[in-house]
């Protein structure tokens, strides 16, 4: 498809971010400005016109959400593009909310960035535009499912066959194993892929906010109601939604959720209209829902209902091959978003091969990206490895998991892990939520679910 060139302003404090995606968007023929401040975008939005802003969030002088609010009442004609690497759900709607074209999270990646800017060109140019694809995925996950290990090709085979299904699908696996990435993989094969994809956490909220968060409210509706909000239902319509961590919500939500199920219908908060919708429903776990129906702590008619297909994922602890091709692609990626190029030595590659991952994809990408930051030159060793990456390595291949068969219950190994991450982080929970791959108030959640002393 040929469509003109764009004028694009980038707004980011960090510059090596600016000229990574000045050189690959002017390589594609765009003219491409950047601003290292809010009051200094401003500027030259009154200078120049420009098609595209690509806004970070967090900026020193002004915040993303200010700047985005002056752009669409003053600079209507320009398209404005969200980058954050918070990964804020509540964030990134906000600025859907506020008119934002797309949000995309940190590290960028440059086929996605490419698709947002040609589907602006595509509207500009009144070509058919395809509507956007509302991606509200976790920072840490990956746009494409990658290995070469024979249960990795079989999930693939899997992903094919039912992406153009319209059963809802229940992904299984542990945490960081790729839950959310599969789900992607099978929205992006569907016949839905025109459409919105829509994805939230449930036990990242509080159990108001989730319900009204997936179900939206009137004016009124409750205190802080202070205007009418679409859900993520009704946002979802004509797409997916992709309800991660599906066992962490409540009871009574789930009756609400088992309607909109069975009858594509629902209500905002404070509202006496049904309205319907058009939607498919992929659903996430780590825990054993079977046993959690048993217990009474998950309704069967909704768990039924969620698994009519039912897709579990292997550890990467049980796929070693696929380890080396996830760190050579994590490298890369860290490349595109502006850090150096590296490479890791044969001694560093054993550490982690000999490493039992019981964070999974999610943790080896972030002790990829720790790595990349402490290594002093082209190259990575051992010692820019994690401590516990290093100590633990062949300690935990050969007794950590090992005791799952003695009969230690996989609640009782992430407890364990989650304990020597805290320890090995000097008990910075910030830090350690990022090694672990979840939010921080994922990690408050499971400190006190397992009790632990930080």
């Amino acid at each position: 498809m040929s469509t003109e060139s764009l004028n694009i302003l980038l707004v980011d404090d960090d510059k090596s971010i600016c000229y990574t995606l000045q050189r690959a968007l002017t390589e594609k023929g765009h003219s491409v400005m950047f601003s290292l401040s809010g009051k200094e975008a401003l500027n030259q939005l009154k200078q120049s016109k420009f098609d595209v802003m690509l806004l970070d969030l967090m900026m020193p002088d002004m915040g993303g959400t200010e700047i985005l609010g002056v752009v669409k009442k003053n600079y209507p004609h320009t398209e404005v593009v969200i980058i954050s690497g918070m990964g804020s759900m509540r964030t990134a709607l906000s600025t859907l909310n506020m008119d934002a074209f797309d949000f995309l999270s940190k590290p960028i990646h440059l086929s996605s960035l490419f698709n947002v800017i040609e589907r602006i060109q595509q509207k500009q140019h009144n070509i058919s535009l395809e509507p956007t694809s509302i991606s509200l995925l976790p920072s840490s996950s990956v746009p494409e499912l990658i290995g070469k290990s024979q249960s990795s090709q079989k999930v693939i085979a899997i992903i094919e066959k039912i992406s153009s299904s319209n059963s809802n699908v229940l992904i299984r696996g542990e945490t960081g194993a790729g839950k959310e990435v599969v789900a992607h993989c099978i929205h992006n094969k569907s016949p839905r892929r025109n459409g919105p994809m829509i994805a939230i956490n449930c036990s990242a909220l509080p159990d108001t906010l989730l319900e009204s968060e997936l179900f939206g409210y009137e004016k009124g509706a409750f205190t802080d109601a202070a205007n009418q909000k679409k859900g993520l239902l009704e946002m979802a319509n004509g797409g997916t939604l992709f309800l991660d961590e599906i066992g962490e919500v409540p009871l009574a939500l789930q009756a609400k959720l088992l309607r909109v199920v069975e009858t594509k219908r629902f209500r905002r908060l404070g509202s006496t209209k049904e309205q319907i919708i058009d939607i498919r429903l992929l659903s996430a776990t780590n825990r054993n829902l079977e046993t959690a129906v048993k217990l009474k702590q998950f309704r069967e008619d909704l768990f039924y209902r969620l698994s009519v297909i039912s897709l579990q994922l292997p550890p990467l602890r049980e796929r070693k091959e696929d380890i080396p091709v996830l760190v050579n692609h994590f490298l890369k990626t860290l490349a595109e978003s502006g850090k150096p190029l590296k490479k890791i030595l044969p001694k560093a590659m054993e550490k982690i091969l000999s490493y039992a991952w019981p964070g999974n994809i999610r943790e080896l990408q972030n002790i990829i990206e720790h790595a990349v930051v402490f290594s002093d030159n082209d190259t990575i060793h051992a010692d820019d490895l994690p401590g516990h990456i290093q100590q633990r390595a062949v300690m935990d291949q050969e007794s950590s998991f090992s005791t799952d068969a003695k009969g230690q219950s996989l609640e009782n190994m992430e407890k364990n892990h989650i304990e020597k991450v805290i320890q090995d982080c000097g008990k910075n929970r910030s830090q350690a939520a990022k090694i672990l791959g979840i939010s921080e108030r994922a990690l408050y959640y499971k400190i006190r679910k397992y009790k632990i002393p930080t």
